[in-house]
């Protein structure tokens, strides 16, 4: 028989018993979900699996001209030479210690300036020429096919489509422009978006992506929407070359709603149509792989 003091020893010490469980189960939890989190200086090297001569497409919404950025810091930190170009329109790259910008109509013998600068693991914006306010035209098919060839080992990062600073977007009849060697294309979706209605302030074509997810327009985006959007045969699905890694990334996942928007977004996709699921922070280099769903 316990007595009244017996009787509360015996509850404390059940109390700690189940209070370490807890701990301990909260922890391994943790441990799981961490496994498949990268937060290394090469995080979204190790995601992309980039090597010399590999050609990146970049697309989408929410977050293509940070991952630029953050491809470029990670490339030029692991010593490899890196192009950053585009098929469409570039906002002119700013701020302190930019990388060196070449304009294909200013320099006659830009393809010898490029090699030297690779030869020196430098990273090198080339665009065809500049447009004003800020923005840059891109370079036509023909030459980034010989852009490619004459610099094979360096990485191309290429931005194919735009999004006028919009978080969310679907793409139009002629977009994006994807290089047909491309052998890795990211698509960005960024998780900001949620809960936002679905109108020319928030959204890129708000009327493609209506149309694609079957909804109204001013509609609040939530997870659904944005995975019938991403997924949809007449998107961007189609436009990947044969043979390419799908990588589909949602940006902007700063906390664990953000997060379990994430997988919502995932649990909708159907098994298969990407290579890769995963989702990140790209300013602090966080970026987690997400299971493919159940077939």
């Amino acid at each position: 028989m316990f007595n009244d003091n017996g009787w509360s020893r015996h509850l404390l010490v059940v109390e700690e018993a189940e209070t370490e469980a807890s701990q301990k189960s909260q922890g391994q939890a943790l441990v799981a979900a961490e496994a498949n989190m990268l937060m290394s200086e090469t995080a979204f090297l190790e995601l992309l699996g980039l090597k010399a001569g590999a050609s990146v497409a970049l697309m989408g919404a929410g977050g293509k001209h940070t991952l630029m950025a953050r491809l470029k810091q990670e490339l030029t930190a692991a010593g490899m030479p890196v192009l950053l170009t585009s098929s469409t329109n570039l906002h002119r790259p700013t701020g302190k210690g930019e990388s060196p910008l070449l304009l294909v109509s200013q320099h006659p013998n830009w393809s010898a300036e490029l090699t030297e600068r690779l030869g020196q693991r430098q990273a090198v914006y080339l665009l065809e020429q500049d447009l004003g306010q800020g923005m840059l035209k891109g370079l036509e098919p023909e030459l980034l096919i010989r852009l490619r060839r004459e610099h094979p080992q360096a990485v191309i990062v290429i931005k194919t489509d735009g999004a006028r600073k919009r978080a969310f977007k679907a793409p139009g009849p002629d977009e994006p422009l994807i290089p047909p060697f491309s052998d890795i294309c990211v698509l960005v979706a960024g998780l900001d978006s949620i809960g936002q209605p679905l109108d020319e302030r928030h959204v890129h074509r708000p009327e493609i992506v209506a149309r694609f997810a079957e909804v109204e327009s001013d509609t609040p985006i939530t997870p659904e929407i944005m995975s019938r959007v991403v997924a949809h045969p007449r998107a961007y699905l189609p436009k990947f070359p044969p043979g390419a890694k799908r990588i589909l990334y949602l940006s902007k996942a700063r906390d664990e709603q953000d997060r379990h928007h994430a997988r919502e977004v995932f649990s909708r996709v159907s098994p298969g149509l990407f290579s890769l699921l995963a989702a990140g922070d790209t300013l602090n280099g966080r970026v987690e792989v997400y299971p493919q769903p159940d077939q």
